[in-house]
């Protein structure tokens, strides 16, 4: 599959992609969001996930398709917004390779993306139908941009 458009390797700039296309594709009556599915056609519903929202809204990959990350140039971006749904900033960032991380850093980063692995993959599986998941992926995209990642 041929795609014009190319994912950002900041975590930042690709959660602001995803959360406007989870934004648009939740108000669409023809998609379901359910975080254990990528992009799954089921009946006349198309069942997605955080990264299956890009797929459908920014790649917009056929309704009826059922695909994976893997089936996509820009799957270690899609992996990647897989880990950050459910807080794990350390993981999405060895998903998109990421090794700008200077030192003395770290261990800030570190503690600060932490938290949010805490508060948000206690319920991984059902994080999207706590009404708190919205705004932690806002405060967790808004974080990646103020750090640069």
């Amino acid at each position: 599959m041929e795609l014009k458009v190319k994912l950002p390797r900041k975590l930042g700039k690709l959660l602001e992609i995803a959360l406007k296309d989870f934004d648009t594709i939740s108000k669409d009556p023809r998609y379901k969001i359910r975080m254990d599915v990528w992009h799954f056609r089921r009946n006349s519903i198309c069942e997605v996930c955080l990264a299956g929202t890009v797929m459908a809204n920014t790649y917009k990959v056929n309704i009826k398709e059922h695909v994976a990350p893997i089936d996509l140039p820009c799957y270690e971006q899609l992996l990647a917004l897989d880990c950050l749904r459910f807080g794990d900033v350390n993981l999405a960032l060895c998903r998109v390779r990421y090794t700008n991380i200077l030192p003395k850093t770290v261990w800030e980063r570190y503690m600060r993306f932490q938290r949010y692995r805490n508060r948000i993959g206690r319920n991984a599986d059902i994080s999207y139908g706590r009404p708190t998941w919205r705004q932690d992926m806002e405060e967790l995209k808004n974080d990646l941009l103020k750090f640069d990642l």
